[in-house]
């Protein structure tokens, strides 16, 4: 059974429910769920800082609606540092932030449209209440003209 070397490097496991946010029965789900991403066998009640931090970003992918067999490739390939796979990686999130920028402008650029269109149709409604006013205001001179004068 292992025990704390460092108390900076390792905390107790309440208190890495604590750090994350998490009750006692998500952390052990999350360490079995993801074992491979984890130190082994740090001790019992004991986990270390860097096991904190790698369930972080789990929690923080999950969050953003990934798999966790995307989880695990995602981070296993953070862990083992192979060039070949961190530039496959690297060019993976390139294109999808491209992507993303595209779908951003194209977003950006129907919103400028709509607003266009939707400025182009207050302006004629204004221009159509005014005519109408005015209209109304010339037909209520004519009525009493008419009346005043009427034979």
């Amino acid at each position: 059974m292992g025990f704390p070397v460092d108390d900076q490097e390792q905390g107790n496991l309440a208190q890495a429910c604590e750090r994350l946010g998490i009750p006692p029965y998500t952390l052990r789900m999350l360490r079995q769920e993801y074992a491979t991403l984890l130190s082994r066998d740090p001790g019992y009640g004991f986990m270390p800082d860097s096991d904190v931090e790698m369930l972080r970003r789990v929690l923080r992918l999950r969050d953003e609606g990934h798999s966790t067999g995307e989880i695990l490739a995602s981070l296993q390939t953070a862990v083992t540092g192979d060039p070949e796979s961190l530039d496959a990686e690297l060019a993976k999130l390139a294109a999808s932030l491209a992507r993303a920028e595209q779908t951003r402008r194209s977003d950006r650029d129907m919103l400028l449209t709509a607003l266009m269109r939707t400025q182009q149709e207050l302006q004629q409604l204004r221009h159509e209440l005014a005519t109408r006013e005015r209209r109304q205001a010339r037909k209520k001179k004519q009525s009493l003209w008419a009346r005043l004068w009427d034979f």
